[in-house]
């Protein structure tokens, strides 16, 4: 009963991971160096770790995530600041 719930969670979890990498680089939001890590970590950190029994490969996967992340992070932060020192009427440029 357990694995019912488990595997649509595990793989949805990890896909979510390849997804959210993939949207990141083809948004240009990040460069692809940093959507790299975040797209190689779901089979690290599911399939082969679990498989090979090794929870240091799970460890490794999320140190992947959070390198892919702090650029998108960076990148939101530096668009909240273009955005408010933007006069009331004027748009700002589109993030790039």
């Amino acid at each position: 009963m357990t694995l019912t719930f488990a595997l649509p969670w595990l793989f949805g979890h990890l896909l979510g991971y390849v997804l959210l990498g993939i949207a990141l680089a083809r948004a240009r939001a990040i460069p692809l160096w940093a959507a790299s890590p975040i797209v190689a970590s779901a089979p690290l950190m599911g399939p082969i770790a679990y498989g090979i029994g090794l929870g240091l490969l799970q460890i490794l996967g999320f140190v992947q995530v959070f390198i892919g992340i702090i650029p998108a992070a960076l990148a939101m932060l530096k668009v909240r600041d273009e955005q408010a020192f933007a006069s009331p009427g004027e748009e700002s440029a589109p993030a790039t």
